[in-house]
């Protein structure tokens, strides 16, 4: 290339964002015997984060939660039968009950589980970036 002259140009500034992290996406085909629990954990920092359940390709279940989770925090949310829990896990690791009016709506059901032979797909979805989040799907099977 060469230098040219008289050239025009114009300083502005523009979103550099290359990628939109507001939500992630795991497709799933719950194989077991009986519906499927999970685990899910999302690393701060976030706000207002939601879990969608969408089955054959329709939303079947919505959670959001009205919580901002700090930098070096976790959001908890399990649905295994005998631990059910939606905690946040503070810098120190002690953990913080998020079960109250202010965080979930009761009139939502609570607890997400994936159904049995059928096409899932489980969004996770922010006001923000969900910078890493960790998803564990519980899959049983009958033994004989």
């Amino acid at each position: 290339m060469s230098q040219q002259e008289g050239v025009i140009s114009w300083d502005f500034k523009w979103d550099s964002k290359f990628a939109d992290f507001t939500t992630r996406s795991l497709q799933f085909i719950n194989n077991g015997h009986v519906e499927s629990p999970i685990l899910v954990e999302i690393d701060g920092p976030v706000t207002n984060p939601k879990i969608e359940l969408y089955v054959e390709g329709e939303l079947h279940q919505e959670l959001p939660f009205t919580v901002k989770i700090e930098e070096y925090e976790k959001l908890l949310y399990g649905t295994r039968e005998g631990e059910f829990y939606l905690n946040r896990q503070k810098t120190d690791g002690t953990l913080e009950s998020l079960f109250n009016l202010d965080v979930l709506n009761p009139e939502n059901n609570e607890i997400v589980r994936l159904p049995k032979n059928k096409s899932c797909e489980l969004k996770l979805v922010a006001d923000d970036d969900i910078l890493n989040a960790k998803v564990t799907i519980f899959a049983y099977y009958k033994a004989i």
